[in-house]
């Protein structure tokens, strides 16, 4: 069997540990930004309020509706996107009208994740 030596990093391995971390968050970064501008975006021009009112408008008649259009905001909004701003851009947009039509809160937001996951795949079907 054998036994393994813990020892210390040096000052050269922990510098390239942290370069390797840098390198590696660049791309959560970029998303995150980009997520950023969408959502700012969508705030300023009004966007998000639209579909928001609307979702809200439709679900006063009927919760399927709601929900069918709550889906398809989500996969539109999704399309091109990693999975993580993703479901950013659909929880800041469309989980609030469902929460506000009585929906619980954790069901909206997991409605939101899983049409927000599921564009990964409709946009790879695609094309």
């Amino acid at each position: 069997m054998k036994r393994f030596r813990f020892s210390r990093m040096s000052l050269k391995d922990l510098a390239e540990a942290f370069a390797a971390g840098a390198k590696s968050t660049i791309s959560v970064a970029i998303a995150f930004a980009c997520v950023g501008i969408i959502v700012g975006v969508a705030a300023q021009t009004g966007f998000a309020l639209n579909v928001a009112s609307t979702i809200i408008r439709t679900g006063q008649q009927s919760i399927f509706l709601t929900l069918l259009f709550t889906m398809v905001t989500c996969i539109i909004l999704g399309m091109g996107l990693p999975s993580i701003p993703s479901y950013l851009i659909t929880a800041t947009i469309a989980a609030p009208a469902l929460v506000e039509l009585k929906v619980p809160a954790l069901a909206a937001h997991l409605f939101c994740f899983y049409f927000a996951m599921l564009t990964l795949f409709i946009s790879i079907k695609i094309l």
